[in-house]
């Protein structure tokens, strides 16, 4: 290997491409093309003016020329920074949404970005026709954002529903995030139908992705029970089922979420014993569920009844049916 090489090996697994279950990875053309952003000089800088930017596509054959350091997300997702952010672009199976998109504020981790793609690849596999919508993550350096009390180091986004016209039962691709109340869901003057299925499956790929552990997704308590509901007629397991259930959770705050779900994963395990600027920081739940070389483990308190980590790597989730 020539010296500064990067294995396309080595660049697929950091978007979370391979070695992940099974279920839960996608094959290369599943992932959404990044553009890797060079740091700001120093730290606190409030704007990036990258002097090159590379874009990084997973399917590559070529071997790329410079090897490229990892996105690093550090401190806490309400008070924190991010280092050689990763930007998610559109692809046919996400779309960044409209109101979102001049603010760019679409930068995360490679695990974050790599979800993303996976997710929407599997929700799609599933029940094509329809995008996955995608708000915003971070900025590229990370911070305060307007609008947001977290989001500041790249392991935050947020995800729109999927919903079906009311009239046709087919599915929609929308340019916003549209409130799902209990008279229903509108846009201007078009009436929708919330997509159970497609709406189940992603929090199914959310809560078993084996490379980027979700702690949480926010939403509102309504369309949680609804979601749950919508698992159990599915067929989900029992286990499956008490994950969505611990991840899934309503968010506390002044915002309803009635029209996304604000995604939240742990932090990389290679950023909490990093020798970077700061170290990356999550505070609990710790779900029995992560990996287990991730140093999060030691504060894993099990749940009863859930089975200890030699166990349950002989017996994975069961996912839903798929009728």
């Amino acid at each position: 290997m020539r010296p500064g090489t990067l294995p396309r090996a080595l660049l697929l697994l950091a978007f979370g491409v391979v070695g992940a279950a099974a279920p839960a990875t996608a094959s290369p053309d599943d992932d959404v093309l990044a553009m890797r952003v060079e740091p700001p000089s120093r730290v606190g800088a409030r704007r990036v003016e990258p002097s090159r930017e590379r874009e990084v596509a997973p399917e590559l054959e070529q071997e790329v020329d410079v090897e490229l350091p990892r996105a690093t997300s550090t401190g806490w997702p309400w008070r924190g920074r991010l280092l050689d952010a990763v930007r998610l672009q559109a692809s046919d199976r996400v779309h960044l949404v409209d109101a979102d998109v001049p603010t760019g504020r679409h930068y995360g981790t490679m695990e974050l970005v790599g979800l993303i793609a996976r997710v929407a690849a599997r929700v799609d596999r599933t029940a094509p026709g329809a995008k996955l919508q995608v708000g915003e993550l971070s900025g590229a350096s990370g911070g305060n954002i307007p609008g947001h009390r977290s989001h500041e180091n790249g392991r935050d986004v947020d995800l729109g529903f999927y919903f079906l016209d009311a009239e046709t039962g087919e599915p929609v691709n929308l340019p916003r995030f549209v409130n799902q109340t209990r008279r229903g869901a509108r846009l201007d003057a078009r009436a929708l139908r919330f997509d159970d299925e497609r709406n189940w499956r992603l929090v199914e790929a959310l809560a078993t992705d084996e490379t980027a552990p979700v702690q949480h997704a926010f939403v509102h308590r309504d369309i949680r029970a609804r979601l749950l509901r919508t698992g159990k007629r599915l067929g989900a397991s029992a286990e499956l089922l008490e994950r969505v259930e611990r991840i899934v959770i309503s968010p506390g705050v002044e915002h309803p979420h009635r029209n996304h779900f604000h995604v939240r994963i742990y932090c990389p395990a290679e950023d909490v014993t990093s020798d970077r600027r700061s170290t990356c920081r999550d505070r609990g739940p710790y779900w029995p569920w992560l990996p287990s070389a991730h140093p999060w483990q030691a504060r894993v308190v099990p749940l009863p009844g859930y089975p200890p980590r030699d166990e349950e790597s002989a017996t994975p989730v069961r996912l839903a049916r798929r009728d």
